[in-house]
């Protein structure tokens, strides 16, 4: 399954280096494929007097359980990101997520370690969590998490869409830049995200059909409140999209699409 979430080149190595912390486990052939996503719903339950949120996978029921290693720093830290995306998955007040029949799912891309008859375990590190089927078919302005001024650069006269981010964070944000792209359509532009925090870029080299889907990839991955304007740069022949990257788990520098991967080029 082809992905621009995962930039990661995860090796069989890190597989089998979480598998030793899982000696304990009998052997076991997984049932399904480690790139796969695996499509949940969420479940709340009770613990200790208050109300807590696990993923269940729709498919087999069974319960995803995001095994950490004591001793990872880097894996506690993912952890706590995943359960940040379930905390702002319930702001949003949707009732579809919390549906095992539900039209919005949560979609989970992780390694996967072990398997039994009511959990499927898969490593906290590398793991990452996304969206989908979050927007009705029937969409109208009023639904829009976000509200834009259609304007032009002060300096270069070019296309600019000034964005005041209400709510992206739940979704639209694939939807906002195709638009864009739909109305100032340029075959051989590239993509640039710049930052709004130190002024840096990413630079993609990519099909203008996956910019919607990388554009959103990176704006979770860097919780990147707020986005704040689209915009075309034909000096550089290049979509600019400006947001505040806040976590450092993309490097600024070049990168390019091969195989639904982002690979890192250069500074």
């Amino acid at each position: 399954m082809n992905s621009y979430f995962n930039n990661h080149d995860l090796t069989m190595d890190i597989v089998a280096l979480y598998r030793e912390y899982l000696n304990d486990y009998p052997n076991q052939i997984p049932t399904r494929d480690e790139n796969d996503y695996i499509s949940c719903y969420i479940e709340e339950y009770e613990k200790d007097g208050k109300v807590c949120a696990r993923l269940r996978d729709k498919a087999t029921n069974k319960k995803i359980v995001f095994w950490t290693s004591p001793f990872d720093s880097l894996a506690i830290e993912q952890k706590k990101g995943l359960l940040e995306f379930l905390s702002d998955t319930k702001r949003m007040n949707n009732a579809e997520f919390y549906k095992k029949d539900g039209t919005a799912e949560i979609l989970v891309s992780a390694i996967l370690l072990h398997e039994t008859k009511n959990n499927i375990e898969v490593a906290s590190y590398f793991a990452e969590l996304f969206y989908s089927g979050l927007l009705d078919d029937e969409k109208d302005e009023s639904n829009h998490n976000y509200e834009i001024e259609q304007t032009l650069h002060p300096s270069t006269h070019e296309p600019l869409w000034r964005v005041k981010d209400i709510s992206l964070p739940t979704g639209g944000i694939s939807e906002l830049v195709e638009a864009f792209i739909n109305e100032f359509h340029h075959n051989e532009y590239t993509l640039s995200i710049f930052d709004n925090n130190t002024t840096n870029t990413i630079e993609i080299d990519c099909d203008l059909a996956e910019m919607p889907q990388i554009v959103d990839y990176i704006y979770h991955q860097e919780k990147a409140m707020p986005l704040t304007f689209i915009g075309l740069s034909n000096l550089s022949e290049s979509y600019v999209v400006g947001m505040s990257l806040s976590r450092g788990r993309i490097e600024f520098g070049a990168y390019k699409v091969k195989d639904g991967k982002l690979l890192f080029i250069g500074k």
